[in-house]
């Protein structure tokens, strides 16, 4: 049985996960840790508002998922560090100081970090990879990503996932120094060489959709994922918790895992 802490458990991803592994038999959420009011009934696990709560209440897991934002970042990896406990890390909007903070948290516990952690997602960048390695850096690639209206970032953590891999691919194959402009629209200035052009779309009620789009010459290559559900990134918990219990202390990445 491999027991889970659970923090941002009353958030929209938060409460997927928390039913998805509900549904397993060899997980199980011990305690959940998030700022709002309980107002889930029922719930089989107890909910702490605060770190310190927990640690005093001697919760002990064997593994930290936290799908919360970057206010929580700072308590998940107190509590990681403080039990080593390893952490799978699914918050998105994390700036340059708090990657840092990650890089030496994971001296000493091992950290799972992704913005996305779907398994098509998974398959997407991998793909990505492949074409960077056979297009000989003559493509012109387009970023398109699609949320509901209510998202209030811009791009999307996926997107920028995509664009940065897309971006070291390439430096490091072709020393070419891509550059990532997002939500460039300005059709009055010719489109720089080296540039990876990313876009963002907000309406009605859509999950999730990217589209890589490769331009080369007088072929187009469109790789496209669309996310029907948040039960996907629960699954994908799932597996990074599968694949982070089995490391030693360092910080890992998306393209790490073994798809299933």
């Amino acid at each position: 049985m491999v027991n889970i802490l659970l923090t941002g458990c009353l958030g929209r991803l938060g409460t997927e996960i928390s039913e998805y592994i509900n549904e397993l038999d060899n997980y199980k959420i011990i305690a959940g840790l998030d700022i709002k009011e309980n107002y889930l009934k029922n719930q089989p696990y107890k909910i702490y508002n605060c770190v310190e709560d927990v640690i005093e209440n001697n919760v002990i897991c064997d593994v930290v998922i936290d799908f919360s934002n970057t206010s929580a970042l700072k308590s998940s990896l107190n509590y990681c560090l403080q039990t080593v406990t390893p952490l799978v890390l699914g918050t998105t909007d994390i700036s340059e100081k708090d990657k840092e903070i990650l890089v030496q948290a994971s001296k000493k516990i091992p950290i799972f970090w992704s913005v996305n952690m779907s398994i098509g997602i998974n398959l997407l960048t991998h793909l990505c990879n492949k074409l960077i390695n056979s297009a000989n850096d003559i493509c012109e690639i387009d970023i398109i990503e699609h949320h509901h209206n209510a998202k209030v970032d811009a791009p999307s953590g996926t997107a920028s996932l995509i664009a940065n891999l897309i971006k070291s691919k390439s430096d490091s194959l072709y020393n070419s120094q891509k550059i990532v402009s997002n939500n460039s629209f300005n059709l009055n200035e010719p489109r720089g060489k080296n540039e990876i052009r990313v876009h963002s779309i907000r309406a009605g009620n859509i999950t999730g959709q990217h589209d890589v789009i490769f331009n080369i010459g007088d072929e187009v290559l469109t790789l496209s994922h669309t996310s029907f559900s948040k039960k996907i990134f629960a699954k994908g918990a799932v597996n990074a918790v599968d694949f982070i219990l089995k490391q030693k202390p360092g910080l890992y990445g998306l393209n790490e895992i073994n798809i299933k």
